[in-house]
């Protein structure tokens, strides 16, 4: 039935049925003033007014269960009404059923019993009586959709060969060939369109309503491995900012379907395990991941049916190829109500279980409700999810155009096998990515190039983890060529038939479709601004979410799709986190912090005069290893660190020389000593007008290596006493980093080279360097690192 035609049907009026009401009588009494006889096959007359011409042309205009839709030609000019009649074909009287208003067409009669044949004719009413009757057309009701779906399930049933059956004897195509021409004997069944290639088959019913067939999933090859690499414990733009994930599996496949939901389930999603009803999918709001393991099958709609005058298809138009998703809900007799209005306006259609597994083997075959691209559209919100869709041709493109008909073909000549509608559905919904696969599948094939994908996009680093630390989250332009070189593109049936494995996308591949992506850090503190600024290199939510050091939730002053910056005070470090707007969590990469005290000691050898520098040295930086490609090695990364506002210290002077001559020297003093800014670092140092310290750290996560560049300056003041008791005081610089204390100099800095240890803990050491009787002493306590990379940082 045409679509529009549908939508007439069941938008009938109030004032429509108290029409119909209203003309029922004993012989169909006429409206006409004389009060003529409007049951026999004359027209009434009345007073002075004639009769209008009588209507012509009347047929059929559609047909679906309790309901026949007639359109006629207005032959008159004077009619008031319209006067429908209706008898049981070749019995009884004709009497009314219903009016129509002057110049109306057409009428749906939606008082008519199932699988019963009717006769109508169509008579023009004014004052002055009803006209001749229209032509008689003839029109058998269609059976009730749950008797016609039995119908076609008992003779599936009879005729295809079982679920279990082996693949070397498996023909799909030629076996919905073989039972075709006996499906379209069926009443209400008006043609059977084969789709070979593609294992399916298209019903069209009398209504215009259609049935497919999914004959396409094969079943599981005998002594097939099931294998659990994990368990199933009770996700730029691209990247969604919903944790809800959820998979699915309908007939089969749910120890698959439990591995997919595990890998999510450690990728920091809110996992759901759902059976696929249709009213579970009408609830898919803000998905971030979907897996959809299921029978899938294209079909062309009827957009219009094409009729002779006694209601016979003779032909029709059907539209262009729609694709339909099986779900978990069966069409019995007690739900049909319940999903009418979605069968007939299109988001629903009936799906008949041509094949399953082997455990449905006994069963008998089932008819369930599949969901088309305008249910999704309807009904589905992803939030720029990923998105595997495991249905048989879920992948391809137009094909097999011009299935084989049965019954009435003239419609058929055009029709093909598309998935392309529900796809780009997916996309325009909000999915950034979808997976699906371009030949028959079943999830043994499939399931392991199904959780690699996963496991990469979500850097879950649970399945193959053959390199540590833990992967990222990468893109799909990173991921499917070393899908390829794993030979996880494709699949092969033990027949031969290559299952290809295809992405489609929303966004560009290259963009990161799982989670929050840190790919890289640098922090650079300058002592003279009160905080440094750490900038995060990857792919981030459109929108700003959270960013968390050390659990400390600190406030971002750039957020764009690849880069972050933030004001990070000194005191901060620890694991760094990208949470997206819906609560998705990047990989955690540690920001190091290291602290530790050096002490730099003048004694002249006068006395037991000295000075002290009293050091407290802080710098932090991320010093992890990434990994910038999915399977390739981690790279090794130098940063540098900046001494920074953190750090701090003080000069000392002490001690006492008395000399021959009577006079005696005092070092005294307590000045505290500034931490250089980052220009004065970047410059070399500085003038040792006051007491500061500072300098830069060199670091190599891979040799564990570091190289301290310091500038250290101290000031204290020397007192000298003369003999007859006068003093002098100055305040001058005693502290100097000599270059006999470093291995190099760096303008006025001295660079220490030092190892690390395996927690990059620089251990403690001394440099001595004595000359003219004075000594200078540095020495350091362990530099500890906090919150060190470990083989646990995900990179």
């Amino acid at each position: 039935m045409p679509t529009q035609c549908r939508s007439c049907i069941f938008r009938a009026s109030l004032a429509l049925l108290l029409a119909i009401a209203a003309c029922g009588g004993d012989g169909g009494t006429g409206p006409g003033a004389g009060g003529g006889n409007g049951g026999g096959d004359g027209g009434g007359s009345g007073g002075g007014t004639a009769a209008p011409t009588a209507p012509t042309g009347l047929s059929i205009r559609g047909i679906a269960e309790g309901e026949v839709a007639l359109k006629w030609t207005d032959a008159s000019s004077d009619e008031t009404s319209f006067v429908v009649e209706r008898r049981l074909d070749g019995s009884g009287d004709f009497a009314g059923v219903g009016t129509a208003s002057a110049g109306d067409t057409a009428f749906v009669d939606t008082s008519v019993a199932d699988a019963t044949r009717y006769q109508f004719r169509v008579r023009a009413a004014n004052a002055g009586g009803v006209s001749d009757p229209s032509n008689t057309v003839a029109i058998t009701t269609p059976e009730p959709l749950h008797t016609t779906l039995q119908a076609l399930e008992a003779l599936l049933t009879e005729r295809l060969p079982a679920g279990n059956t082996p693949l070397g004897q498996r023909d799909p195509g030629q076996e919905l060939l073989a039972v075709a021409p006996d499906l379209v004997e069926i009443p209400d069944v008006v043609a059977a369109i084969v789709h070979e290639q593609a294992g399916s088959m298209q019903l069209v019913l009398s209504s215009g309503m259609s049935v497919v067939v999914d004959h396409s999933r094969m079943p599981a090859p005998e002594g097939a491995p099931h294998p659990r690499r994990a368990p199933w414990s009770p996700p730029a733009r691209a990247v969604p900012g919903s944790r809800r994930a959820v998979a699915i599996a309908i007939d089969g496949g749910d120890e698959y379907a439990d591995q997919v939901a595990a890998v999510l389930d450690q990728g920091g999603f809110q996992t759901e395990r759902l059976a696929g009803t249709v009213e579970e999918l009408r609830g898919f709001n803000d998905l971030g991941v979907l897996y959809y393991d299921s029978h899938g099958a294209s079909f062309n709609p009827v957009s219009s049916l094409t009729r002779d005058a006694n209601g016979v298809i003779v032909g029709g138009v059907m539209g262009p190829a729609r694709y339909a998703y099986q779900t978990a809900t069966e069409t019995t007799l007690g739900n049909l109500d319940a999903y009418e209005t979605e069968l007939r306006n299109g988001d629903l259609v009936a799906a008949i279980e041509g094949n399953h597994d082997g455990w449905l083997q006994n069963r008998y075959r089932r008819t369930k409700l599949a969901v088309t691209e305008s249910f999704i559209r309807r009904y589905w919100s992803l939030d720029d999810a990923i998105v595997v869709m495991a249905t048989c041709f879920g992948g391809a493109d137009e094909f097999t155009k011009s299935g084989t008909c049965f019954g009435a073909c003239a419609m058929a000549q055009s029709t093909f096998y598309d998935a392309r509608p529900n796809r780009d559905a997916l996309l325009d919904v909000g999915a950034s990515v979808v997976m699906a696969f371009g030949n028959y599948t079943n999830a043994v094939f499939t399931t392991e190039a199904v959780t690699y994908f996963l496991d990469r996009t979500l850097g879950v680093n649970q399945i193959a983890p053959s390199v540590q630390p833990d992967r990222r989250p990468f893109s799909v332009a990173d991921i499917e060529p070393e899908m390829e070189a794993r030979g996880l593109m494709s699949a092969s049936w033990p027949s031969g038939k290559v299952i290809p494995f295809r992405f489609f996308h929303r966004d560009p591949p290259d963009w990161i479709a799982g989670k929050p992506t840190i790919a890289s850090m640098e922090v650079v503190d300058d002592a003279n601004r009160p905080a440094g600024t750490l900038q995060i290199q990857g792919t981030f939510s459109d929108d700003p979410g959270v960013l968390r050091v050390g659990g400390q939730t600190v406030a971002t002053s750039t957020w764009d799709p690849f880069y972050i910056e933030a004001e990070l005070p000194f005191d901060h470090k620890g694991l760094v986190e990208i949470e997206a707007p819906g609560g998705l969590k990047s990989n955690p990469v540690p920001l190091t912090e290291w602290r530790g005290r050096m002490t730099l000691t003048f004694e002249p050898g006068d006395g037991d005069l000295v000075t002290q520098a009293l050091m407290d040295v802080v710098f932090r930086a991320d010093i992890h290893r990434p990994r910038f490609d999915v399977e390739g090695e981690v790279q090794a990364r130098a940063p540098s660190a900046y001494i920074n506002g953190a750090s701090g210290g003080d000069v000392l002077g002490r001690g006492r020389y008395d000399a021959p001559n009577g006079s005696f020297v005092t070092y005294s003093g307590d000045e505290p000593m500034d931490v250089l800014s980052k220009f004065f670092v970047d410059e070399g140092g500085a003038l040792p007008f006051t007491s500061q310290f500072g300098g830069i750290v060199y670091l190599d996560g891979e040799a564990f290596t570091a190289e301290l560049c310091m500038f250290i300056s101290g000031r204290a003041t020397v007192t000298v006493t003369g003999a007859d008791g006068t003093t002098s005081s100055v305040t001058t610089t005693l502290l100097f980093l000599f270059e006999e204390l470093v291995d190099r100099v760096d303008r006025a800095l001295g660079c220490i080279a030092l190892p690390m240890d395996g927690s990059y803990t620089i251990p403690a050491g001394q440099r001595v360097h004595t000359e003219d009787g004075a000594r200078y002493t540095l020495d350091w306590t362990d530099i500890v690192a906090t919150e060190p990379p470990t083989l646990q940082t995900k990179g």
